[in-house]
């Protein structure tokens, strides 16, 4: 709800452009596992592999990015 009481503030407001509506800041691939295994499966288990094992099963290379909040955390 809070999202769309935003929306409808910033549509009345004819604010315009980008907004990245997302948690600031970082969270890693483990942390992620972490969360599904204390909410969703307490038996989940996972093993992480190394970068140069990575680097033979994927085209690209990792892309860590983060969304740029700042404009949304001045609209609140």
């Amino acid at each position: 709800m809070y999202v769309k009481e935003r929306n409808g503030a910033q549509a009345r407001r004819k604010l315009t452009g980008i907004m990245n509506y997302t948690n600031p800041g970082a969270i890693s691939h483990n942390e992620v596992l972490e969360l599904y295994k204390q909410y969703i499966d307490p038996e989940f288990k996972w093993s992480n592999f190394t970068i140069e094992e990575q680097a033979k099963v994927i085209v690209a290379p990792r892309s860590n990015n983060l969304l740029d909040t700042t404009r949304v955390r001045a609209e609140s």
